[in-house]
């Protein structure tokens, strides 16, 4: 047994031997720290604002969760510290010296594991406590700022210590530097790495599958994605100096696994052959589990790989991926471990293994044997439903004016806000989809006619459920069953930022209001609060009393929206752009207000007006533009004009508006200041 004494003998003799990753952390600590302090009260002589704001700015850029710099340094410091630590394990002459000297290897180990925290916690707290300094002598910094500093620090070192301990038990697991990096990066992103494949292939095969922009989950299962949503701050408060309470349990949770993985380490330290240095793997044992564990995601990843490139014989192309995949990296992963090319022809039952395990899995999504695009919950069990339907009324990404705050998708928006009574209605439209989603299952590259409708039914139970399905809105039926919703107050509530009232802002915020047409915007501006409440009560009422049959009728002549001024979470003055809402030519009230603000609402299109139409067509072969004719006979104009549709409005309402787009109509005007305008032509 060692003396704590000897112990503190070996930290002191580990660290001589790492001082330049000690020196490098010194140094870039403090280029990162306060080298921007001292830049920061450098601008703040030309920074106008408030005090409070240039304190908060100094605590939240320097010692706060923006300096990029610290961040960046404490993943580096992380890679580097934990190979340079853990070195010795690869070495054998110096396993072979330190065996022989009275230390337990444990002892060793947990000297060294413990020096490389310091090397970086060190450096990283003397240097803010200096860049501190440096911003309270000047005023920049306050007493809950520093803190704030201190819990950023806190933060960040325990998404420091998952990252090093990872890298430190990939080492204690192989005996050399080049199949640590391999193995680092496999426990690091493994988890990642299957679940995006999990969602990869549901996505692409279970048709029915409801999609979001990022799954939020993703990011709990790799430290590098962690980090950054483990510093989520307060908002919409100016100057909290605080996280939210997620990020304290998202950062003891991180902790909590370090020492855990710790406590593993300390085990297999003490198991860990001497004979291991030098080797490609530590423990024999763990070498057909990491093969079958790397084997199946690369094969998985090489099969949607070959698939998502055809568009037809997906999976003719799925399998041969999968069958290269499972070749090459069964391949790599022996020749790494044996270090010998002729090894690439042992060990096949483990190629076996993962062979199998892979396809159970592929045959899980493409299959669907346990129903997931057949399953739907029954219509007692609902409590209420929301419906998402892409290509009708099409607006912006995000309608909301607070780009700072918006942090879902259009769909996922809707689908969280809205909740419609009538679900018997909703359900009928699900069933609708699922049945037929039977019909292009598995075609193979085949057509899918319809418009994507995504719905949300919302049990009794308190869960979800989300699906998306394929309909075809032209049917009469099921025109008629979506009718009915989409008149309804709760869907309208939900789908039109106009009649959100608490997503509406103060009219004191509203700067101005722009109509935006094909090609001309009209900023309307100096109307005092009773004017902004009229337009916005017009454009509300029309969007009340517009049906389904109006959109499928009528594309939009304009969009109205509203720029808003509003103070960003940092505090800072800052504008966005609202969406009211498009402006149909139903809309009586609302063109006629416009007229009166001075907006030219007059462009519906007339045939004395126009000079020439020139017909055109697309090329599939030489993916070229042709003119196929060119009309200016004044009864052929005349004829033609009530059908045509100009194309900027022309895909808003595309899921009920139908045009046929073989050919475009680009017209030129008889006024040779006006700029030619491309049309379609309406859908028999």
């Amino acid at each position: 047994m060692t003396s704590k004494r000897s112990f503190i003998n070996i930290m002191k003799e580990d660290m001589k031997l790492r001082l330049w990753p000690l020196a490098l952390a010194t140094v870039g600590f403090f280029f990162a720290l306060p080298v921007p302090a001292l830049i920061k009260l450098e601008d703040r002589i030309d920074m106008a604002g408030a005090m409070e704001f240039i304190q908060y700015d100094f605590a939240k850029n320097i010692l706060g969760p923006t300096n990029f710099l610290v961040i960046f340094g404490m993943v580096i410091m992380a890679v580097i510290s934990s190979m340079q630590g853990m070195k010795y394990l690869h070495n054998k002459g110096e396993t072979d010296f330190y065996g022989s000297i009275p230390v337990l290897r444990s002892s060793k180990f947990a000297a060294a594991y413990l020096n490389g925290i310091l090397i970086t916690l060190v450096p990283y707290l003397v240097m803010q406590l200096v860049a501190a300094i440096l911003g309270a002598a000047k005023g920049s910094l306050t007493p809950a700022g520093y803190l704030y500093g201190l819990m950023t620090a806190f933060i960040l070192m325990c998404s420091y210590l998952l990252i090093y301990t990872i890298i430190v038990l990939a080492a204690i697991l192989t005996g050399h530097g080049a199949v640590t990096v391999c193995a680092s990066f496999v426990l690091l992103f493994g988890l990642e790495i299957y679940a995006m494949l999990a969602e990869g292939y549901s996505t692409n095969f279970w048709v029915t599958k409801y999609s979001t922009e990022e799954p939020r989950f993703l990011m709990y299962l790799c430290p590098f994605t962690l980090l950054p949503f483990s510093l989520d701050e307060l908002d919409p408060i100016p100057y909290a100096y605080d996280y939210l309470p997620w990020s304290y349990r998202a950062a003891y949770g991180i902790l909590l696994t370090a020492l855990l993985l710790f406590g593993l380490c300390m085990y297999l330290i003490k198991k860990r052959p001497a004979e291991s240095a030098g080797r490609a793997m530590a423990f024999a044992g763990t070498k057909p589990i990491i093969k079958v564990l790397i084997m199946i995601p690369v094969s998985l990843t090489f099969g949607i790989m070959f698939s998502s490139i055809s568009e037809h014989g997906a999976y003719r192309w799925l399998a041969f991926g999968i069958i290269i995949g499972l070749i090459l990296s069964h391949a790599v992963v022996e020749i790494i471990y044996e270090f010998d090319f002729k090894a690439c022809a042992k060990h096949l039952p483990s190629a076996a293994i993962a062979a199998v395990i892979t396809a159970v899995i592929v045959c899980i999504f493409v299959f669907d044997p346990f129903g997931y695009d057949s399953r739907l919950p029954k219509e007692d069990q609902i409590q209420s439903a929301a419906v998402y339907v892409e290509g009708l009324d099409n607006g912006p990404y995000t309608r909301s004016y607070r780009w700072d705050l918006e942090t879902l998708s259009e769909s996922d928006r809707i689908l969280k806000e809205m909740d419609l009574n009538d679900t018997g209605s909703a359900y009928a439209l699900a069933k609708a989809g699922r049945d037929n989603a039977a019909l292009y299952r598995m075609k193979d590259g085949g057509p899918i006619m319809g418009s994507l409708v995504s719905f949300d039914l919302k049990l009794k139970s308190g869960k979800d459920f989300k699906r998306s399905y394929y309909l075809d809105l032209s049917d009469p039926e099921l025109y008629g069953i979506f009718e009915k919703l989409y008149n309804t107050e709760e869907y309208k509530n939900a789908a039109y930022y106009a009649l959100s009232e608490d997503r509406l802002p103060d009219l004191k915020d509203i700067t101005y209001f722009t109509y935006e047409t094909a090609d001309d915007a009209k900023i309307i501006s100096d109307l005092d609060e009773r004017q902004k409440q009229v337009l916005i009560d017009a454009i509300s009422a029309d969007i009340r009393s517009l049906t389904l049959d109006d959109l499928k009728a009528d594309a939009p002549v304009g969009r109205l929206s509203a720029n808003v001024e509003f103070k960003s979470v940092q505090g800072n003055p800052d504008s966005g752009e609202l969406e009211l809402g498009y402006v149909y030519p139903s809309f009586e009230k609302t063109l006629s207000l416009l007229r009166d603000f001075g907006a030219d609402t007059d462009n519906v299109l007339r045939a004395d007006q126009i000079r020439s139409i020139e017909v055109s067509s697309w090329d599939e072969e030489a993916f070229d533009e042709m003119t196929l004719d060119v009309i200016v006979d004044p009864e052929e104009i005349e004829k033609l004009v009530p059908d045509l549709v100009l194309d900027y409005y022309s895909t808003v309402n595309q899921a009920v508006f139908g045009v046929d787009r073989d050919q475009t109509y680009t017209v030129s005007f008889k006024d040779r200041n006006r700029a030619d305008e491309v049309y379609v032509k309406r859908a028999p």
